[in-house]
């Protein structure tokens, strides 16, 4: 038990240690402002990712059978997406009413797609916990810091400015949802179903 934990933490650690090397960087490719941009993005998100999967998804570890756990992963992405689709329509309706600047009314898009993408991740983490793949786990939080920090050095050196900071972190939530997802239904399928 200790080994798989073990595999976890430094899984953990390593994505860290990728974040930390390329912040230096990245701080240097984009403003004071276009940061004050995202961190508006990051903390919405982080609020809204706190509760997209209505909690259901720390219960996916607790069922003694995995069609029930499997049915809590069902409701805890379905939850999500859910919660992605209020929000899709709450922006589409009042967009320009909430951001009265254009230059954040994209913030409400991107939440649409990062919600959906944190939930599905944050549903699939537990999922995988649960069958002690751990290593599945930190390979993709490697792959997700990797990916997240190439393509936002290589964003901020196209100017895409504080976009590139969007998208890098799209990018990085989008390598965890696809890495967890294609390990679970290879393995996984005919329980899921």
């Amino acid at each position: 038990m200790f080994s798989k934990i073990g595999v976890l933490a430094t899984g953990n650690i390593i994505s860290a240690a990728i974040t930390l090397v390329t912040l230096p960087v990245i701080t240097r490719l984009y403003t004071p402002e276009e940061y004050e941009f995202f961190v508006v993005y990051m903390s919405s998100l982080a609020l809204i990712s706190a509760i997209s999967n209505l909690r259901f998804n720390i219960a996916i570890s607790i069922p003694k059978e995995d069609e029930d756990g499997a049915a809590l992963l069902c409701l805890s992405i379905i939850s999500g997406l859910s919660l992605s689709l209020v929000i899709l329509i709450f922006v589409t309706v009042f967009d320009a009413w909430i951001f009265e600047e254009v230059y954040y009314s994209s913030i409400g898009w991107f939440l649409v797609i990062g919600v959906s993408f944190s939930s599905i991740y944050q549903a699939m983490t537990y999922w995988f916990s649960r069958k002690q793949r751990y290593e599945a786990v930190a390979f993709t939080k490697v792959s997700r810091a990797i990916a997240g920090s190439t393509s936002q050095i290589s964003l901020g050196l196209l100017n895409f400015g504080p976009f590139g900071l969007l998208l890098g972190h799209q990018i990085l939530l989008s390598f965890g949802v696809l890495g967890l997802c294609v390990s679970a239904f290879k393995k996984d399928l005919k329980v899921i179903q």
